[in-house]
């Protein structure tokens, strides 16, 4: 039986409904990206014409009331969305580039030629980005699972656009539109496994201020912690995307970007405004404030300040580009991604 004979699971676009709406194959989930009902591909080019102006909550608002989202890495059982409730696992890996900073039919192209292992590639909703699904050998563990997406994680490490949250084998995928949607048949395993080091480093030692913080430096570093919190409400996952978010912001604070105050309320807002975080506010309020100031130890700068950055912790950084944050358990396939690089 070909691969896209096997059947997966889809849902209403509201990520915290967990009882999906029924089966699909992944040939009938193909076609479906191929050729979308024409009031999807409206709200397609809707999403991209948020993406382009940086409305992330009119687009994550877009998504969550018109698409249908999809677990293909797993099956659930349709009570919650969490590791508790699979019920198996689907041989299936997910890859998604996002922000690409090229073509994105090149890039899907280029991808699928390259890693035979692919079922399919196509493009985001958002048309700045590529996802793929990957076939896997057969698992039965969370834990084993993970060694597969760090494996990923490993080659794909220089790739920017790269998102690393594959390890998290239950976030939904949404539907997109893509009429040059690619596939095989016959895909090879991805057989690489790896694992993960800890990347978080204190820094002690002095630590330079930016003087000249400019309104747009601010909004960056407010769209960089907003992203993440926003990711809570696509893959219903909670403490992990607010302890991320307030960490890198604690690291923004600690360099003067944003007052550590400001930055809290910030959070609070949008914790507030999340359909899923809110819920549960106060809980992640104070995950947002202890991990605030757990992040104003280890300073972050933005690429044009770079020059302030430390000699320990640039010693520091290039220590870690040499070690990598992922490591590999085996090595049985050699890989060059030095073409999908941007």
């Amino acid at each position: 039986m070909s691969i896209l004979d096997k059947k997966i699971q889809f849902y209403p676009g509201k990520v915290w409904i967990p009882k999906p709406l029924g089966e699909l194959t992944l040939r009938q989930f193909i076609e479906a990206h191929k050729n979308p009902k024409p009031e999807i591909k409206s709200v397609f080019n809707q999403i991209a014409e948020a993406e382009k102006k940086e409305d992330w909550e009119t687009k994550g608002r877009l998504k969550q009331n018109n698409l249908y989202y999809f677990t293909p890495a797993v099956w659930m059982d349709g009570k919650g969305r969490s590791y508790e409730h699979i019920e198996s696992f689907q041989n299936i890996m997910v890859f998604d580039f996002d922000h690409i900073g090229m073509d994105a039919n090149e890039f899907r192209d280029r991808l699928f030629e390259k890693y035979k292992s692919i079922i399919c590639a196509y493009k985001s909703p958002s048309g700045n980005g590529v996802k793929a699904l990957v076939r896997i050998p057969k698992v039965n563990s969370v834990e084993e699972y993970k060694e597969y997406a760090y494996g990923a994680c490993y080659v794909m490490e220089g790739v920017k656009s790269f998102d690393t949250c594959l390890v998290n084998s239950v976030l939904p995928l949404f539907l997109s539109w893509d009429e040059g949607i690619r596939w095989r048949e016959d895909p090879e395993e991805w057989t690489l496994r790896g694992g993960k080091y800890n990347e978080f480093e204190e820094f002690n030692g002095d630590i330079e201020e930016v003087e000249d913080v400019s309104d747009d430096d601010k909004k960056e570093v407010l769209r960089r912690a907003k992203n993440i919190v926003d990711k809570a409400d696509e893959e219903n996952v909670g403490h992990l995307n607010v302890r991320s978010a307030a960490l890198l912001a604690g690291g923004y604070c600690a360099t003067n970007y944003i007052d550590i105050e400001e930055m809290e309320q910030y959070l609070f807002n949008w914790i507030d405004e999340s359909p899923y975080l809110s819920t549960k506010a106060n809980t992640y309020k104070k995950t947002a404030q202890t991990m605030i100031k757990s992040g104003t130890k280890a300073p972050l700068y933005l690429k044009k300040h770079n020059h302030l950055t430390p000699e320990q912790n640039k010693k520091e950084l290039k220590k870690h580009k040499r070690s990598r944050k992922y490591f590999l358990l085996c090595n049985k396939m050699v890989f060059d991604i030095n073409r999908l690089k941007n």
